[in-house]
């Protein structure tokens, strides 16, 4: 739908000027070029005729330089852009164009009598389908009629929105995309692969499906279609809808299904105030949105519906932390979205309110899921490292809830308990340090230290210091420390006193 051109006269220059003559000699005898004709049972009484009738009776004059000066002045627009175009055949002369800047490009034409300046770039340059348009634009908008401009001429289906396949297959290929169809119509190559816009073209009985990245330059399919034709309404001649292509899992959701966009996003994108990409993203995020108020659970493409456990475990999350997620997400009034398989991802999905619930509940303690929520934010640590810190917390309270608790212990038996916890708690690395550090100590202490660094494999170089009845007794001691790094509950005290009974100490354990 050509718009308003703006002008200025400048000299033009020979190759321009000849093209115009030669242009304006070939019009002399196929006026019916400026005008559509009529599809085949479209118009009972074509519109046109009576524009044809009126630029056939200039036709004659094509060698009458005065009666084409006095046409150009007088009568039907069209008829007077055509008379001076004649004009310019006839003197074959055109000194001075004036450049028309449209948005398909800058075109100079030549200004004679008293015709409007749409109608004379749209006679000048009748091979230009776009401009082509210019001709009867304002008379098709006038009485609500299609007009559609092809390669070589226009057609109109008066007041039916029917554009000829010719037109269809024409406007197809102008998108240069390597289309398929199906039964839905057609589609550029990502369209089943990511977020689509469908303009479903009612006329043409046609969907064409494109992503963001195969749109028309400027990012707005109706408006490109509509550069070669007029129609009364562009809106109502396009119903649009979004394409999620997401894998349901079953068939509640309806995201797998083509989504009607709302009034006033349709309108944005007709009216070319937003351009496709913008509105794949917010009817997406709307679409998402609404399936997750329902109670939707999302991973990238795919929907689990109202399946937390099955989402849960496509997006990788451990197994020791599914069944206190799982809970908070049954809670939870609406599902959640992620775009991709992360904890991280999910974490940062959650609210924060989520997130302390998730922490309250692995650690048993509601101020203490506050006050390490409060730390982590305060050291900028992200979420998936609270919910990890929070998970060795539970596991060492969970260790530690099932060793025997003491006040105080006897040194040798101290040693000894604070390598086993820290074997359970922190893993071999601490226990190894803890062990390391009795080395320094004397007597019993340091002869059990060595004993758990060899059972921790971790006294190579260390074994110099000792004596040789220091280091079989050592050796002799291993069994009971392996014993007490493995055990728990009651074995835990009945291995540790055996320990210090093998040692030669007299300790004995407080009851």
């Amino acid at each position: 739908m050509v718009r308003k051109v703006r002008t200025g006269i400048r000299t033009a220059s020979k190759v321009q000027e000849r093209e115009l003559i030669t242009k304006a000699k070939a019009l002399r005898d196929r006026p019916e070029l400026l005008v559509p004709s009529c599809l085949a049972e479209s118009c009972p009484r074509c519109p046109f005729d009576a524009i044809l009738a009126k630029l056939q009776k200039v036709a004659p004059a094509a060698e009458d330089e005065s009666r084409l000066q006095y046409m150009a002045r007088r009568g039907h627009p069209l008829a007077r852009a055509y008379a001076a175009t004649l004009l310019v055949g006839l003197q074959e002369k055109a000194d001075y164009l004036a450049p028309a800047k449209t948005p398909f490009g800058t075109f100079h034409y030549a200004h004679r009598g008293r015709a409007p300046r749409e109608q004379l770039v749209g006679v000048q340059y009748y091979n230009v389908p776009e401009l082509r348009l210019l001709t009867v634009g304002e008379y098709a908008r006038k009485h609500r009629l299609h007009v559609y401009s092809l390669r070589e001429s226009m057609v109109t289906s008066c007041r039916e929105d029917r554009p000829p396949e010719a037109f269809v297959q024409e406007s197809l290929a102008r998108l240069k995309q390597n289309l398929t169809q199906d039964e839905d119509g057609v589609a550029c190559p990502h369209a089943g692969t990511q977020p689509t816009l469908v303009v479903h073209w009612r006329g043409a009985g046609i969907k064409i499906a494109l992503c963001g990245k195969c749109q028309p330059s400027g990012g707005n399919l109706p408006a490109f279609l509509a550069e070669r034709m007029v129609v009364p309404d562009l809106a109502s001649s396009f119903d649009l809808s979004l394409r999620l292509h997401l894998e349901c899992a079953g068939d509640l959701c309806g995201l797998g299904e083509d989504r009607p966009l709302t009034s006033g996003a349709a309108l944005l994108y007709v009216d070319g105030k937003k351009d496709a990409d913008e509105i794949l993203k917010r009817e997406t995020a709307r679409a998402i949105e609404e399936a997750t108020a329902a109670g939707a659970y999302i991973l990238g493409d795919h929907c689990f519906e109202d399946d937390p456990e099955a989402f849960l475990r496509a997006v990788g999350v451990p197994e020791g932390l599914r069944p206190t997620l799982r809970t908070l997400l049954e809670d939870r009034e609406d599902g959640i979205a992620v775009s991709e398989a992360s904890l991280a991802k999910l974490l940062d999905a959650l609210e924060e309110e989520d997130v302390e619930r998730l922490l309250a509940s692995l650690l048993d303690d509601q101020e203490m899921a506050k006050a390490l929520l409060k730390a982590a934010q305060a050291e900028g640590r992200s979420r998936e490292q609270v919910v990890q810190e929070a998970l060795d917390t539970r596991k060492d309270m969970d260790v530690l809830s099932r060793l025997p608790s003491w006040d105080t212990l006897p040194p040798l038996a101290s040693l000894a308990d604070r390598v086993a916890r820290a074997f359970k708690t922190d893993g071999k690395e601490e226990a190894v340090i803890r062990a390391t550090r009795g080395l320094q100590a004397g007597g019993k202490e340091k002869v059990v230290s060595l004993a758990f660094l060899l059972v921790l494999e971790a006294a190579k170089g260390k074994g110099w210091t000792f004596r040789k009845e220091e280091r079989e007794l050592a050796e002799f001691l291993t069994p009971m420390a392996r014993n007490l790094l493995d055990s728990v509950g009651t074995g835990y005290r009945e291995s540790l006193q055996a320990l210090l009974r093998a040692s030669g100490s007299s300790e004995v354990l407080p009851t």
